[in-house]
């Protein structure tokens, strides 16, 4: 190996023919007759700098050069681990000290905020000043949070400054490139110390919702650091081989940029986005998966090679390798690892918490039920033991168990079954049913299983699942599904996922081997069962009258969740629901609909003399809607069908949607609301209003 001496001036080299500029010189004998040897050829030379794109990347190869060069010397040094560290290339230190620095500061941080949030949660701390609008948890969590970002950002000057004070590089030594990675040195030990706590997070305190936000939010904001002192790494590659352009190139680039900002603001006219169709998205992840393979194989196989040339090395390597994979796969929850929590979290704060103004408009809690049970859902009895009674209607929060391994050759199409989260019951027909205040020992919540039935993005999608969405999904942490305890398992009432070798069933994802008969069963976005609505499982409880409120994607009006709803019904149950949808469908020339509902007739075959009907809402427009609806239609085209991947909703949308679901429930309930029939049935059916106590 070539010493740092030798690295140094060939990177110096490099550097300088950077400088240089490419000569291309012309020759022209259009003056010189055909034959005369005597005349002079004409020669034009031109100077034609390099590219940006090839002079930032000479510069970056002359920077990974300087430190794969380092590192080999180092690695390549003999004597155990502190003599290596001792050894240390005077380049390199100043990158481990900053490696060294994040990480202890990451720490610092984590029980600084666990002692903060205890602090809190006592009322050991006193209550800041509030303004107008604000409220005592958003300001006690943005003030924790600057306060992290402040010591990560003083972490990462601290590194620099002590670095440059400890080993001052010489002038004019390439290896003052290394200096470009010591903020990014910083930022990754914290970024893998903050990865492997919220990996490894006890439960109890340490996972209850206020710890875990906190922890993501800090998580969030060193991640954020992270990428931005990589592009800070980057820049000056970048503005070093930007010297030799000329004055208009850089012009030309700013303003290009500025165009495109302009344009992209304005508001696009048709309302039309580029989409893949599911054939092409199928032909294209299945390209990138069989790459990543081939190229991830090739890859270990070269790192193994390199770093074992006898069978002893080899064999050393494989039992360390599997003896971690073992720790790792007991201690790390899987479930934790993926984005579920940070998405439940997310919900609970919108539906299940509410804060109002007091006197001086500053927000107080006003209810936190984003820790409510599952089964005390509308409340708790008085006796557990007593039948349950409540005036409320039964809540039931359908998802989807994924059966794509399953050897039920009803599954083989539609990959999954319907699963049912509800006070009193959870489980699903495939696996049977557990009381709720039993399964899981009584610990689901109720923000735990609405995240899942909205869980779709998941690697296992009922239907849809296929190989390379599944390993796509895995391999970049897509998941919002869940892995939960198998109802049809006594073992399932006496805790919550312990004791799992997490990565055999993280190979059950890859492989679309998840079936209802072990431990763990595979839950995700109900909507994956091909019924979008919900109605199938009011069918099978054989309901009197049901309301379809449809208000999915739907531009052409084909009502694609409704009609497989009414087919699985059929085959599975011969439900046959009698109802007609012709006055909703849109008509051609003015793309309006008749009618905003229809009412059906339900057919069930074992209680034929049932009258029971279905009323099915549609998302759908009539040109009789309030004028800001019809103004928004206008500027927005694809309403009220647009796409549900924006979710950065504005004021016009929000209301607009909110006024036309509010207009579409008075079309169809408003008649009979107004009538004797209403009033006559709320007060047969309403709850006696009990006398003060």
């Amino acid at each position: 190996p070539r010493t740092t001496a030798a690295v140094a001036d060939t990177a110096r080299a490099a550097l300088i023919g950077a400088d240089s500029t490419i000569v291309r010189t012309r020759e022209s004998a259009e003056a010189c007759p055909a034959g005369d040897l005597t005349c002079v050829t004409a020669t034009e030379t031109t100077l034609q700098p390099p590219s940006v794109v090839a002079a930032v990347a000479r510069n970056a190869r002359t920077m990974g050069l300087v430190f794969a060069s380092t590192w080999r010397e180092w690695s390549e040094a003999g004597g155990g681990l502190s003599e290596r560290i001792t050894a240390m290339p005077v380049p390199l230190r100043p990158t481990f000290l900053a490696l060294m620095l994040g990480a202890l500061t990451a720490v610092g941080l984590l029980g600084w905020i666990r002692s903060r949030l205890d602090d809190y949660l006592r009322g050991r701390i006193p209550e800041p000043k509030l303004a107008a609008g604000d409220s005592v948890d958003d300001a006690f969590e943005r003030r924790v949070l600057r306060m992290c970002a402040a010591a990560v950002f003083a972490a990462t000057v601290v590194s620099v400054i002590a670095g440059r004070l400890l080993w001052p590089p010489p002038t004019g030594d390439p290896t003052q490139l290394l200096w470009l990675l010591i903020p990014f040195a910083t930022l990754a030990g914290a970024t893998v110390v903050m990865f492997f706590t919220l990996v490894l997070l006890p439960g109890g305190i340490g996972w209850s919702r206020r710890s875990r936000s906190l922890t993501s939010a800090f998580y969030a904001v060193v991640s954020w650091g992270f990428y931005m002192m990589l592009a800070i790494a980057i820049a000056p590659l970048v503005i070093f081989a930007m010297r030799d352009q000329p004055f208009g190139a850089g012009i030309g680039a700013i303003g290009s940029l500025v165009v495109t900002r302009l344009l992209a603001a304005r508001a696009s006219g048709s309302g039309k986005r580029f989409t893949l169709s599911p054939g092409v998205l199928r032909i294209v992840l299945g390209i990138f998966v069989f790459l990543l393979i081939a190229l991830g194989t090739l890859f270990f196989a070269a790192l193994v090679a390199r770093y074992t040339d006898s069978w002893g090395g080899a064999l050393a390597l494989g039992i360390g390798g599997l003896a971690l994979l073992t720790l790792l796969g007991v201690v790390v929850d899987h479930n934790k690892l993926g984005p579920q929590y940070f998405y439940r979290d997310r919900l609970a704060e919108t539906y299940l918490f509410s804060e109002l103004p007091d006197a001086t408009s500053r927000l107080r809690v006003f209810r936190d039920a984003m820790e409510m049970p599952l089964d005390a859902l509308h409340g708790e009895p008085r006796n557990r033991d007593s039948a349950w009674r409540n005036t409320a209607p039964y809540h039931l929060i359908s998802a989807a168990i994924n059966l794509a391994g399953s050897r039920d050759l009803t599954r083989k199409d539609r990959k999954s079954g319907y699963w049912l989260f509800s006070k009193l019951y959870c489980g699903s027909v495939h696996t049977g049913f557990r009381r709720t205040s039993a399964w899981r020992g009584g610990r689901t919540r109720v923000a735990t299983a609405v995240s899942i039935s909205g869980a779709a993005a998941s690697s296992a999608i009922g239907r849809e699942t296929f190989f390379a969405q599944a390993f796509a999904t895995v391999l970049f942490n897509i998941r919002l599904g869940s892995w939960v305890e198998n109802p049809a398992r006594a073992m399932s009432e006496r805790g919550t996922e312990r004791g799992i070798f997490w990565p055999w069933y993280l190979i059950r994802e890859v492989g679309m081997n998840t079936t209802e008969s072990a431990r763990l069963v595979n839950l995700s976005d109900g909507g994956h069962t091909g019924d979008n609505l919900g109605i199938y499982p009011l069918l099978q409880r054989r309901c009197k009258v049901i309301i379809a409120c449809d208000a999915e994607r739907d531009p052409k009006l084909s009502f694609g969740s409704f009609t497989e709803a009414l087919r699985h019904a059929y085959i599975d149950m011969g439900i046959d629901v009698d109802i007609d949808l012709t006055m909703i469908r849109a008509d051609p020339a003015t793309g309006l609909s008749r009618s905003h509902c229809a009412v059906g007739r339900i057919h069930y075959p074992d209680r034929p003399d049932q009258a029971s009907f279905l009323i099915y809402i549609k998302n759908s427009l009539m040109g009789d809607e309030p004028e800001p609806v019809l103004n928004y239609r206008i500027t927005c085209p694809d309403f009220p069908h647009e796409s549900t991947a924006d979710q950065f909703f504005d004021d016009a949308q929000f209301e607009s949607y909110r006024a036309l679901g509010h207009h579409i429930a008075e079309h169809t309930f408003g008649p009979w609301l107004r009538g004797a029939a209403f009033a006559t049935a709320r007060g047969h059916y309403s709850p006696t209003p009990r006398a003060n106590a």
